[in-house]
């Protein structure tokens, strides 16, 4: 999880760290070559988020051999380098591509075997679960409930009761139930937002017009993507929400 510079600055200055902004152009376009690299290979692919993505190997049959193709290909044309896991649902998929990062040197991991299953959720932290966040987790943790297999002996009335249903789902794909499917046709985004923040304190009006201007034809942009079109516009304007030395401000205007 980030945080402020200001707040770690001591570990910095002490550790010679260097710091670089973020560059969220550049990630979302790099994202797009990635996705569009792996969409030739593999025509069902939903793409899940700006660095991941879930596709259907469902009659494939070396998936580990078109997956490591798809290493390969990713990485000698964008640079980047991509982790796979090869599971029969998207959770278990979840858990191979951990152990792909963690215990493979080509990056690819096919959790496939039942006793191979049950090994790895029995080593996998239910923090590292899809779908656990910090609240489930400390819930989970007052239980004794550690390790994903801890997670799977749960009675599913409980966990339906606890977790709602989309935690009941998670641990049923746990157990090789799918009941996530590709969509490979999301609907359209609700919003589109571009934001950043300055490097240095801006005190120049024309800066933060030029700022404006740049960041409603990005917006405008992933819009036309979308195919689709704006009811309103917002512009949102803030100052340091950490500084010591003056008021916070937060204002914004839509159209």
């Amino acid at each position: 999880m980030g945080v402020p510079v200001f707040q770690v600055r001591d570990i910095i200055d002490n550790n010679n760290v260097y710091v670089f902004s973020t560059n969220f152009a550049l990630y979302g376009d790099m994202s797009s070559r990635v996705m569009s690299l792996l969409s030739d290979i593999s025509p069902e692919i939903e793409i899940y988020s700006i660095d991941e993505a879930f596709m259907n190997f469902t009659g494939v049959k070396d998936s580990v051999h078109l997956a490591s193709r798809m290493k390969s290909v990713v990485t000698k044309s964008t640079g980047i380098p991509i982790s796979i896991g090869i599971a029969a649902t998207k959770t278990l998929s979840k858990v191979a591509n951990y152990f792909a990062k963690k215990q493979t040197a080509n990056g690819v991991y096919a959790l496939t075997e039942q006793q191979q299953i049950v090994q790895a959720l029995k080593e996998l932290p239910v923090s590292k679960l899809w779908g656990v966040g910090s609240r489930h987790l400390r819930m989970l943790n007052s239980y004794g409930i550690n390790k994903a297999y801890d997670f799977i002996q749960l009675n599913e009335e409980w966990v339906l009761e606890k977790m709602t249903i989309m935690g009941l789902r998670m641990q049923r794909e746990l157990k090789g139930d799918p009941c996530f499917g590709i969509d490979a046709y999301p609907s359209r985004k609700k919003n589109i937002r571009t934001s950043r923040s300055f490097g240095v304190k801006v005190k120049s009006l024309q800066t933060i017009q030029e700022s404006i201007i740049a960041h409603a034809a990005r917006c405008a942009e992933k819009l036309r993507i979308e195919n689709s079109c704006a009811r309103y516009v917002s512009v949102i304007l803030r100052t340091n929400p950490f500084s010591k030395s003056q008021d916070y401000y937060y204002g914004y205007k839509s159209i």
